[in-house]
């Protein structure tokens, strides 16, 4: 048993140490994104009614741009770490950025309200999750997970609730959706750190 801990810990000292590594660079891409998410939702924000094509080519992309991120961080993260969660939600939104290129304007702008409230729900449950993770694994700095996924949840029922009372403009909801993934990037890129694991006690 012993024999079987040791060559856990060890593994996961082995990937930690991998992560470490990259970090100068994940924490470079998240912020150039996050900061992309961020000025293209003042954009959005400040655009006419209806929303000027240009604008919302750049949202898709910048959206895209943040499923690859993600696919990016999934897979520098130690694969004991690594949860379907991450995974989904870079798909997910590789697929919305493709849907706003390309979609009808038959579809709705309720549709995407939902679609990021969901989808923002699933990334504030993931990190809470992620969180759990971290603190049984005795990583410390962890408190940022719980803050992005708090702010995440709150985000989502926002997204969710206001298509029941109220009209939604496209460029509204874009402009929520990135400054939304935009901020809890950022908070995620500032705050983000070394993994540091406690020292096993004998």
């Amino acid at each position: 048993m012993m024999k079987r801990f040791r060559d856990f810990a060890r593994v996961f000292s082995e990937n930690s140490e991998n992560w470490n590594r990259k970090l100068k660079s994940v924490r470079l891409l998240g912020a150039v994104v996050s900061l992309c998410m961020l000025v293209c939702a003042v954009l959005c924000m400040h655009s006419a009614v209806p929303m000027h094509q240009a604008f919302k080519t750049a949202a898709a992309l910048v959206i895209i741009a943040l499923g690859m991120y993600q696919l990016v961080d999934y897979y520098y993260m130690p694969v004991l770490l690594r949860d379907g969660g991450t995974l989904i939600g870079a798909v997910l939104n590789t697929v919305i950025g493709m849907l706003l290129l390309f979609s009808p304007v038959e579809i709705t702008v309720s549709v995407f309200a939902y679609m990021f409230g969901f989808l923002l729900m699933i990334f504030g449950v993931n990190k809470i999750t992620f969180a759990n993770k971290l603190h049984f694994f005795g990583i410390f700095d962890y408190s940022w997970v719980i803050a992005s996924g708090v702010l995440n949840i709150l985000a989502a029922a926002v997204f969710l609730i206001i298509p029941l009372i109220s009209i939604v403009m496209l460029n509204t909801a874009l402009a929520g959706y990135l400054a939304m993934g935009g901020i809890t990037l950022l908070v995620e890129v500032v705050t983000m750190k070394n993994m540091k694991i406690e020292d096993a006690q004998e």
